[in-house]
């Protein structure tokens, strides 16, 4: 159902989409989660668009907060 929803971005933007490691360390957070995925955008060069759904939706709200940009 999501491909579906990112197939329509994709029309008319460069859509990645990043998931989360397999094998979660002890105390692994959601902050931990987005300075993972916010190192991923910078090795990328993306500095905008972050869309989270379910779990995303915090993961892109940490991102969101102390990589404002």
């Amino acid at each position: 159902m999501l491909a579906l929803v990112y197939r329509g971005f994709a029309a008319a933007y460069q859509v990645y989409v990043f998931s989360r490691i397999n094998e979660l360390p002890e105390n692994y957070t959601t902050r931990d989660m987005a300075t993972d995925i916010a190192e991923a955008m910078d090795v990328l060069g993306l500095t905008v668009a972050v869309i989270g759904i379910s779990q995303g939706g915090m993961i892109a709200q940490r991102i969101a907060s102390p990589y404002q940009r």
